[in-house]
């Protein structure tokens, strides 16, 4: 009976806090640009909307100094209590782009670059990803291309998403192999 009350006194205890006290947990994900408030703290109204920091790169982490946050809270008058957090770990939604979808890019511009030649480009890094925002469409664009016929290799520089604020650019390299049509006998040939 003693242990019953001594666990619904605490439980009391626990939904008399005000919910601005209470610590909300240290890793947060975002899809926007920016970290808020609201993000971090749990806010609403319009302090929630208060820009923190830039929010890392698509798929992308970054600590937060707590004392910098608090700051950024009290402020604009928001009562957080982050006691036992050392940092805030942020890390920004991301989707990737297909790398068929790369490839794809890539080949229209070898194609538009060499008409008459059937060339295939290969990336050189075969983990390669290409990450942006969740909610951005899985598009790419190629901004700038460098091809040595006599190497057969490249160099582009994409953009992802093709259009768009939130557009990240990064440098890919890899090889060019030139697709060649074999002629192949249709019958058996009598020897």
């Amino acid at each position: 009976m003693r242990t019953l009350l001594v666990v619904a006194f605490a439980a009391a205890a626990l939904l008399a806090l005000p919910a601005a006290a209470q610590v909300t947990a240290p890793n947060v994900t975002v899809d926007g640009p920016w970290i808020t408030l609201g993000d971090i703290t749990g806010t609403r109204g319009t302090a929630a909307s208060v820009r923190v920091a830039p929010s890392p790169a698509p798929g992308e982490r970054t600590m937060l100094n707590v004392a910098e946050v608090l700051a950024v809270a009290k402020d604009n008058g928001v009562a957080w209590d982050p006691r036992g957090l050392r940092g805030v770990l942020v890390e920004r939604s991301a989707a990737n782009v297909p790398r068929e979808t790369v490839l794809s890019a890539l080949n229209d511009e070898l194609a538009r670059r060499t008409p008459g030649r059937a060339l295939q480009a290969e990336l050189q890094a075969t983990n390669f990803t290409l990450q942006v925002p969740r909610t951005a469409p899985l598009t790419v664009r190629i901004e700038a291309m460098e091809y040595d016929a006599t190497r057969g290799t490249f160099s582009a520089t994409l953009v992802a998403p093709a259009t768009g604020a939130d557009a990240q650019r990064t440098t890919v390299r890899g090889r060019v192999n030139e697709i060649v049509q074999v002629p192949v006998l249709a019958n058996a040939v009598a020897i």
